[in-house]
Order: structure tokens, then C-alpha cells, then sequence
């Protein structure tokens, strides 16, 4: 097999914008630092792409001073902190999959509302736990009345739109021991101190038990 050459370095801050030329960044375990950590969705909370709208192109994004800067065609320059402040969380939807994400603020959502002409919000998430028996941690939480889920279960060398790299399952053990561990568990403000003490009780009894 061809060694696999590394001729450029991109992250995506804000899902379908644009993407922002390193030279170097760090690798944290759920990939790139600041990669893809922000996204816009709809009323019915469903990820926004440039398939449903082009402009999205049109959006460029900068880093710097821990905060996420945006500019788009007529509008006024956006800034967002790298981390969201947390306050208000709602249900989202990417690629047919449901979780939890923090709206960014009422600014970003009349910003992004006004320049795609639609109803959007600006949102963060993805809070992702490594787990050892991920699958068994899995069904035991859903029986037990948890929302668990895995939002990516196939590793990104492996998805259709990359066969034409001919890379086959273990070409790359890293990405493919994540995509086994990886769960993700309810993560909002609205959970009660009493359900969190819950999940917190259900993960430490079936470790308990194994």
C-alpha cells in the first residue's frame, strides 16, 4: 500500500463554512482542535449544509484570542467564544442522528437568520465520552432509560465519499479503535441534578459488574 502523504492541514470551525490553512494544530480525542465544533440548524433543529444552502460557502471563519470570528457578504462581522457559555441547549439532528447542542446567542441567530434568509441558529456540540465495552455500556444504558448514543461509528477513511483513496479497515488503528469507543450521553441544562446522579449510577453499576 501507497505511505499516505499529509499535503495540506484544514479545519472547519463552522460546519459547511469555510475552512481555515494550518501549518500546525494539535489532535485532541475528538480530532483537530476547534475542528467542526460549531454548526447552524433549522427550526426543526436538522444541520444546514451548502447542499440546502450555497451561501453557506460565503461564510469565512478566523481564530484567534479564543474566539471564532465570522464574515459573510453584507453583513457585519460575527464573533463567538471557542466554548459556549452553556445557557440554552436544545435537541439536534445531524445525518439522521438526534443529540444535545448550546445555542450560541440571540446575536448569532439573527446574524445567520438575516444572511441565509431562513430561520437558523448557530450551535455547539458534540460532548463525547471514551468508554471501555462501549457496546454493552450502550444497550445497558438504552434498558436502563438512557439516551445514549454513537454519533459516529464509522471512522471517516472508511465512509463512500473516501473510497476513492482505496484505504481498507485498519489503514488507520486510531481512527478505528475511537469509532469503537466512542458514546455519547445526555448533556444539557435541563437534565436534574437527580437524573445526572442517575446515569452517574447506572455507567458505575456495569462497570461494577464486568
Amino acid at each position: 500500500m501507497t505511505e499516505p502523504v499529509l499535503s495540506a492541514l484544514n479545519i472547519y470551525p463552522l460546519k459547511s463554512a469555510s475552512g481555515i490553512s494550518l501549518k500546525n494544530t494539535e489532535m485532541e480525542q475528538r480530532g483537530l482542535t476547534h475542528d467542526r465544533r460549531w454548526m447552524v440548524v433549522n427550526d426543526s433543529g436538522q444541520f444546514v449544509t451548502q447542499r440546502t444552502s450555497p451561501r453557506m460557502v460565503l461564510v469565512q471563519t478566523q481564530l484567534a484570542n479564543q474566539t471564532l470570528t465570522l464574515n459573510a457578504p453584507g453583513m457585519p462581522e460575527l464573533c463567538l467564544p471557542l466554548l459556549p457559555k452553556k445557557d440554552v441547549s436544545e435537541e439536534v439532528e445531524i445525518w439522521g442522528d438526534r443529540c444535545k447542542a448550546w445555542v450560541a446567542n440571540q446575536q448569532s441567530t439573527r446574524w445567520i437568520s438575516e444572511y441565509l434568509g431562513k430561520n437558523c441558529k448557530i450551535v455547539y456540540h458534540l460532548y463525547i465520552v471514551f468508554a471501555k465495552k462501549r457496546d454493552e455500556l450502550l444497550k445497558y444504558c438504552l434498558k436502563k432509560g438512557i439516551e445514549a448514543k454513537i454519533h459516529y461509528p464509522i471512522p471517516m477513511y472508511r465512509q463512500p465519499a473516501m473510497k476513492f483513496l482505496k484505504h481498507k479497515k485498519g489503514d488507520f488503528p486510531i481512527s478505528d479503535k475511537h469509532s469503537k469507543s466512542i458514546i455519547s450521553f445526555p448533556c444539557d441544562q435541563h437534565l436534574s441534578k437527580k437524573q445526572m446522579n442517575y446515569v452517574i449510577k447506572c455507567v458505575k453499576h456495569f462497570y461494577s459488574q464486568k
